[in-house]
């Protein structure tokens, strides 16, 4: 509660002074109390969260996973989970309602196990802590509503002998709009000459999202 609290005092606190596309330097703690409190706004509504990961090596996609997470309320969510290597398609969903688990892989039958369904999304891992680290606030619009957009952007060398000056990019920027949600993510981390990853989720409130039981 209090970094909820704090976070709606910050964010419009780091917008002043701040013209329109022009990026503010900000501290690591505003950026963090800041983000608590678009979290945790975001877990509270109904939302509808869409994400795509593409992971390259030299420049090529080498896979993708894609990603709808719709949640009515904390007890009743539905989860799709595609990915997409070369030609091949795979994908799972899973509903949850209550408790109560459905499973069903590539569009085939639903099934209804005694626990859950045991599908794991992408994962992302944060940057080295021992990286330089950056962080910014600025105002832009988009689809012609005013957001405000936090990022954070490390820099960090690579212990690989070989390649002593290599170095790893780590980003994450978010839009929030005025109630404090987030909109949008963006996050990329790797090498961009070689191994990649680089992340887009949009995110969609809405207040009547319903889920119901695909089979009794």
């Amino acid at each position: 509660m209090r970094n909820s609290f704090i976070g709606v005092l910050i964010i419009p606190l780091l917008l002043i002074g701040v013209s329109f596309g022009q990026a503010k330097e900000i501290t690591s703690q505003d950026y963090y109390d800041a983000y608590a409190t678009v979290i945790h706004t975001v877990l509270e509504q109904p939302r509808r969260r869409t994400q795509t990961t593409e992971y390259s090596t030299n420049g090529h996609v080498t896979k993708t996973l894609e990603e709808v997470e719709e949640v009515q309320n904390k007890d009743i969510r539905r989860f799709i989970y595609t990915e997409k290597v070369g030609l091949r398609h795979t994908q799972d969903e899973t509903i949850e309602i209550e408790g109560a688990y459905y499973c069903r892989s590539n569009g085939g039958a639903w099934r209804r196990p005694k626990t859950d369904c045991s599908v794991m999304g992408a994962r992302v891992v944060a940057g080295d802590s021992d990286g330089e680290e950056h962080f910014s606030t600025e105002q832009v619009t988009l689809n012609s509503i005013p957001l405000t957009v936090l990022r954070q952007f490390v820099v960090y060398k690579l212990s690989d002998k070989t390649a002593p000056n290599a170095k790893r990019v780590w980003e994450n920027r978010v839009w929030i709009d005025r109630s404090y949600r987030i909109v949008r993510r963006e996050y990329k981390a790797g090498i961009p000459e070689g191994t990649y990853t680089s992340l887009v989720e949009t995110y969609d409130y809405d207040p009547k999202l319903k889920i119901t039981p695909p089979i009794k």
